[in-house]
């Protein structure tokens, strides 16, 4: 899974799009990556910029690159670290067997209605995934 995360930011940082962009935000840098449901094809790429504490969201739809802009969504004013995918010590594949062994321990007989994955560097490099299940209990861990 992580080898279609890295192509997906590299189709991204290859792109037109992204080239305009960066000019622009040149202290930029990745911090997270997104995926609500982990469809291959629905991976969000997050770039900060400490300048002007903004995110910057991209993500391929129907092979088109969009771009969205946004404030930081923080209680405080703490740094956004920079992610570096090289420091990826679990794969995605092994935490979401672990959190669906997890679901079944803590939540017998119920099913997730929704996935929310989100790479990030919280001072380390981890995979923060939360189910939502079809009762609205909610299952978040951190790997």
């Amino acid at each position: 899974m992580l080898d279609q995360i890295k192509e997906k930011i590299n189709e991204i940082k290859k792109s037109e799009e992204f080239t305009k962009w960066k000019s622009t935000n040149q202290e930029s840098y990745l911090c997270s990556i997104f995926c609500l449901d982990e469809s291959e094809d629905n991976w969000q790429i997050d770039f900060y910029n400490p300048t002007t504490k903004l995110i910057t969201n991209f993500f391929i739809q129907n092979s088109v690159i969009v771009e969205n802009t946004d404030k930081v969504f923080s209680k405080s004013d703490e740094k956004v670290n920079e992610l570096n995918i090289k420091q990826v010590r679990v794969d995605l594949d092994k935490a979401l067997i672990s959190v669906d062994k997890l679901m079944e321990e803590k939540y017998k007989g119920e099913s997730a209605n929704k996935k929310i994955i989100i790479l990030q560097n919280l001072n380390e490099v981890v995979w923060n995934v939360t189910l939502i299940m079809n009762s609205f209990n909610i299952l978040n861990d951190r790997f």
